[in-house]
């Protein structure tokens, strides 16, 4: 509070930021303009800079603060697979409301494991077969570079 108190000061001392210069100009016949002029600081560097103070961004924290419910979890746990079998219970009974209602108190994970890159078996067993070719050397054969393989076949072909 006191900040904002020091910085209205400085403005209202200051001729340019009071806007008193603008006043003095735009009233005819004014004589205060030349001699507000003459008050000004000649040395541009010796006057004083008026800053405000750089805010803290606090908005990422508000938002947070106002967001009352919990985060969804991106891996499953062991309660998750109670809380489903609770579910599934409900569902069997033909208890849909209550269902509903747990379903949302407790929301299931958004996935089973927390890895964007993975693909799961069934998906590579229905994928095409260059598909499943291709996943299979990405995955269990990793490019493997020998720069000495190059000098052989410049050998080869220059005995040729």
């Amino acid at each position: 509070m006191t900040d904002n108190v020091e910085l209205n000061q400085k403005i209202s001392l200051d001729l340019e930021f009071s806007g008193a210069i603008n006043n003095a100009v735009s009233q005819p016949l004014n004589k205060n303009f030349g001699l507000l002029l003459a008050m000004l600081q000649q040395d541009i560097l010796d006057r004083k800079l008026i800053e405000k103070e750089p805010q803290k961004e606090t908005y990422k924290s508000d938002i947070e603060a106002l967001n009352h419910y919990r985060p969804h979890a991106l891996a499953t746990t062991e309660d998750h697979w109670h809380q489903q079998n609770t579910l599934s219970s409900y569902v069997n009974d033909n208890d849909f409301p209550n269902a509903r209602l747990w379903e949302c108190l407790f929301p299931p994970p958004l996935s089973l494991h927390n890895d964007r890159y993975r693909v799961g078996d069934e998906v590579k067993h229905n994928a095409p077969y260059d598909t499943q070719l291709k996943l299979d050397l990405m995955i269990n054969h990793p490019a493997e570079t020998d720069p000495t393989k190059l000098y052989d076949i410049l050998n080869t072909l220059n005995s040729v």
